[in-house]
């Protein structure tokens, strides 16, 4: 990598922040950190406006020859995100507010990501099965693409 991890992953957490506050919906207000909380601990404002967070996994498809066994690995990566949707919320407009979140800000965000910073897919999509209702909750599992 061609710089560290920490400013790595704080340069992709601004990255998701800028591109958020671009967009001319609700998501411009979203609250993106690298600081994971429960929910009760994370303030009104914040989970009203929505929030993600992004959490280092750790690295993984080293390359497998020698001396280079713990260099130039994938950086994985989850993103969390939580909102709250008014009480009379429905359980599709709960579905349908995570596939949004998915449709319209992160997949836009992983196709616009600079290639000099990285280039991340979506390994993974888990939205909250409308059990926090009327929380919406997704995590999405990234992985660095391969080169």
């Amino acid at each position: 990598m061609s710089i560290d991890h920490i400013a790595r992953l704080n340069l992709i957490r601004s990255s998701l922040q800028d591109h958020l506050a671009a967009l001319p919906t609700p998501a411009a207000n979203r609250v993106v950190t690298r600081s994971w909380k429960p929910l009760n601990n994370v303030p009104d404002a914040d989970i009203k406006a929505g929030q993600y967070t992004l959490i280092s996994i750790g690295e993984n498809g080293y390359p497998n020859y020698n001396e280079m066994e713990a260099e130039d690995g994938k950086l994985a990566l989850l993103l969390i995100g939580r909102w709250q949707l008014p009480e009379t919320a429905t359980g599709e407009e709960i579905e349908d507010a995570e596939w949004g979140m998915f449709d319209n800000e992160i997949a836009p965000w992983l196709r616009a990501l600079p290639q000099d910073l990285c280039c991340l897919i979506v390994k993974n999509f888990v939205p909250s099965g409308q059990i926090q209702a009327p929380y919406c909750t997704v995590v999405f599992e990234l992985e660095e693409c391969g080169t």
